[in-house]
Parts: structure tokens; C-alpha cells; sequence
């Protein structure tokens, strides 16, 4: 297991103050966070102290994620600081599908498992939640679908599940979702700055972007008399689409990418950087990556700075590799090639192994005379009792024979079984306690060591 905390623990900070002009922002994440801990079961907020956030979408993602929930906890509570979950909701993804291993024998190989039936072209805020078939094979996940509030979205029901199956790893984790963050103060500001100033800012967006290719993030379309926008337009039931401000007329106006005006009351969410920047400005005061995160957040930053030049609540990145073990063989290229060697090689230099051995003695005399004699039909006699002399110490040591050809069966099976036995982004459900439990354990000592905090 590895920890992986950019920078140090010592390192992380809480922002110097919450900006004034935010303090209205975070009474409606207060409220729309203890919202959803009315509804849905999770924990609530004190609109009074620091947050620390992080989030990702809703599936059931891998222990490198799960970091960086546990470190968000063990850092806020050495800070006396609220805790925030980010659901993703305005992605698609395949929310009920487990990826799993199975042993077969001394193979490795993997199966998917199908919770529910989601559709996987349509975002998880806007499909509804679904009817869960039983989980028997995965015990905790079993006991966290029991008993489910009514939830509106797949999302949501993601959600519910996620916080109770970390709960025993992070604690108790309020929720707030991509969806939530344009009804928020900063949020009504920051689509009315887009509308008003449309073309800068994507231009300035298209050039962080460009800037920084390590983000994986593709550039908004610019034309003549529209701009597209860093949105997502979430229509219920249907798939996400593409925003525009069609600047044709004097007031700048949302449409669709067809041109069909968008209503008030439409639900939008932010894309990916526009996500990090409303974050970062309003809702909380420390934010937390992946190392994924980490790359696309330098794009979001450059893009903000240049466009409104205002500051933002510091950025870390938390991340973990944790490693199954699986009792099968597993081998690497040069694993394999020496058992290739060695299976090729002792049938013929069994003398070496057994130097004292009558055979052994001989053998190694004809070498010898090989080697100084030129007489070609001599040499062919010799060559041909060597033969005769390594067919019959093999016959005599088939077991160790046998063992040679074992072993490199064993490696070219440890070289199937290799890719799958080096994966770290099992869903994190499937780790022994553990190991999750280590995982814990060791951000706590990494925190309290780099900090002096025996609270940590």
C-alpha cells in the first residue's frame, strides 16, 4: 500500500479567510446540504466553520478515490472544519457495474457484475434511482442497499450507498451535487459573467487548455455569433447536452447546440473546470484531487486567473495504491525469461549440478579433449557420447527435469495473471478490512507525523 499526498501533509492549509462576498454561497450550501441530510440520511454542515471538499462521480470507484475522502476527514477534523462530499452527477458512467476478480484454478481473470441496469448515455442526475437486485455475493454493499430513502436520481441513490459503505473508512459525509452548484450565489454569478462575456472567457479557457495537454480537456467550439459554454444542459431522461451563448442579438441568450432557447428553470451543471472554479472560489476553503484532478486543475486555475483574476481556496491531491493479493502465480518479463533459460539449459548441463557425479567426470574430460583436439571424426564421436551422457542424466533426474518445465509453465501463466494481479483500481468495496483499515491508519500516522497533531 501507498499513500500519496502533493505536497506534504505539513504542507496543506486552509484558505487565509472566507472572502466576504461568498458568505451568502455558503449559507445556501448549508442549507441545501442539510437539505439532503433530511432526505437522503447523510450528514449536515455548520455554516459557521471551514470546509474542506473533494468528490467524484457516482460509481463505485477505487481506494486511490476513497484517499482521498480519508484524508479529507483526517484533516478536517484536526481543523475543526465541515467535510464535503462533491457528487459528479452530470457524468455518465455505468453506476451499478462491478468489475471483479476471480481465481480459476491458477488463473486470474475478471468478471463484470451488474447491480441494476442504468443507461449509461443519459447522466446519473437525470435518470431516476433504481430498483437493486440482491448483492449477495458482496456483503457490505448488501447491507448498504437495505433500506434506502427515496432518493430522485440515480445519483442520489449512488450517493446514499457510497456514504454508508465509507463511513466506517471517512466518518459521516454531507453531500452536495455538480447539479446543486449553479443555484448557489456563485454560481448565478458566474453563468451571468459567462453570458456577458462569452467570447473572452473561452478564448482564455481554449488557451489553458491548450497550454496544458497533460488536462485531457477539449477546447469549446468559438464561431461568428455564438460561443459554446462550459455547461451541460441535463434534461430528465435524456442525454446531456452541449450549451451555447447565441450572441446574435444584443442580450446574450442560452440555447442548445440546435438553437432551441433554454428555460429558466432548466437544470444545467457546470463541466469538469467549471466545476473546480466555482469550488474553489466560493464553497470551500481546502480542495482535494486525484492525481487526475491534479492535472486538469492547472488548466481551471490558468483559466480563472486570466478571465475574472480573483483567488482560490488552496488545491492538494490525495491518492492511494492499494494491491490485492491473489493466490495465483505471477510473473514478470524477466521472470519468464529466466525460466525459459533454465528449462532450456538443465537438460543439457545436468554435469554442472552434479560435478562429482562418474557421468559428469566423463563428460567434462570429452569437453576438455573437444576443446584442444582438432580432429574432426574424433570430435563427432565425442559429440555423440556427450549426447548419450545428457540423455541419461536426465533420465536419471526426471523429477528435477519435470520441475524445470513446471516452472516455466508456472511463468508463462504469471505472465497472464500479471496485469491483472498489478490493477489498484478495484472497486474499493472488494479489499480485505484490512487493508482498508491500513489505509486509514497510515494517512492518520502520515498526518500526526508531518503535523505534530496527535489528533490527526
Amino acid at each position: 500500500m501507498r499513500l500519496f499526498l502533493d505536497p506534504p501533509a505539513a504542507d496543506w492549509q486552509l484558505a487565509d479567510g472566507l472572502v466576504q462576498s461568498h458568505v451568502a454561497t455558503r449559507k445556501a450550501i448549508a442549507d441545501i446540504v442539510n437539505g439532503h441530510a433530511d432526505r437522503l440520511g447523510s450528514a449536515r454542515i455548520d455554516p459557521n466553520k471551514p470546509v474542506v471538499a473533494t468528490g467524484h462521480q457516482a460509481w463505485f470507484w477505487h481506494p486511490g478515490i476513497l484517499a482521498k475522502d480519508i484524508a479529507m476527514a483526517v484533516f478536517a477534523r484536526a481543523h475543526e472544519a465541515n467535510v464535503l462530499h462533491l457528487v459528479v452527477d452530470q457524468d455518465v458512467n455505468d453506476t451499478w457495474q462491478l468489475t471483479v476478480p476471480r481465481v480459476q484454478g491458477d488463473r486470474l481473470e475478471t468478471s463484470t457484475v451488474h447491480i441494476a441496469k442504468v443507461d449509461i448515455d443519459i447522466p446519473t442526475g437525470s435518470q431516476a434511482a433504481r430498483d437493486l437486485s440482491a448483492a449477495d455475493e458482496f456483503p457490505a454493499l448488501s447491507k448498504a442497499i437495505t433500506d434506502l430513502p427515496a432518493c430522485r436520481s440515480a445519483a442520489e441513490q449512488m450517493a446514499v450507498v457510497l456514504a454508508r459503505l465509507m463511513r466506517p473508512h471517512a466518518g459521516e459525509l454531507p453531500v452536495l451535487f455538480a447539479s446543486d452548484l449553479l443555484i448557489l450565489p456563485v454560481g448565478k454569478q458566474l453563468l451571468q459573467r459567462l453570458l456577458d462575456d462569452a467570447t473572452r472567457c473561452v478564448r482564455l479557457y481554449n488557451q489553458a487548455v491548450e497550454t496544458t495537454p497533460q488536462a485531457g480537456v477539449a477546447p469549446l467550439r468559438i464561431e461568428p455569433d455564438r460561443v459554446e459554454l462550459p455547461l451541460w444542459l441535463m434534461p430528465w431522461q435524456e442525454a446531456r447536452q452541449r450549451v451555447f451563448a447565441d450572441l446574435s442579438d444584443s442580450k446574450a441568450m442560452l440555447t442548445t447546440e440546435d438553437g432551441t432557447p433554454i428555460d429558466d428553470g432548466a437544470t444545467l451543471a457546470p463541466k469538469a473546470l467549471l466545476l473546480t472554479a466555482i469550488t474553489r472560489l466560493a464553497c470551500c476553503d481546502l480542495f482535494i484531487h486525484g492525481k487526475g484532478g491534479g492535472k486538469y486543475d492547472q488548466a481551471m486555475q490558468q483559466w480563472i486567473e486570466q478571465w475574472l483574476n480573483e483567488s482560490l481556496a488552496p488545491m492538494v491531491i490525495a491518492s492511494a495504491d492499494v494491491f490485492m493479493s491473489f493466490d495465483v502465480p505471477v510473473a514478470d518479463r524477466a521472470a519468464y525469461e529466466r525460466a525459459v533459460w533454465h528449462a532450456h539449459h538443465l537438460p543439457h548441463n545436468l554435469h554442472r549440478r552434479y560435478p562429482e557425479h562418474q557421468l559428469s567426470l566423463e563428460k567434462q574430460q570429452l569437453l576438455d579433449q573437444m576443446t584442444a583436439g582438432r580432429d574432426k571424426k574424433r570430435r563427432a564421436g565425442w559429440f555423440r557420447r556427450i549426447h548419450q551422457i545428457n540423455d541419461t542424466l536426465a533420465a536419471e533426474h526426471t523429477g528435477l527435469i519435470q520441475q524445470s518445465r513446471d516452472q516455466l509453465a508456472s511463468a508463462k501463466v504469471g505472465m497472464l495473471n500479471r496485469h491483472i494481479a498489478a490493477k489498484r483500481d478495484w472497486p474499493f468495496i472488494l479489499y480485505e478490512q484490512e487493508q482498508l483499515d491500513e489505509l486509514v491508519a497510515c494517512t492518520m500516522d502520515t498526518f500526526a507525523t508531518h503535523t505534530g497533531n496527535k489528533n490527526a
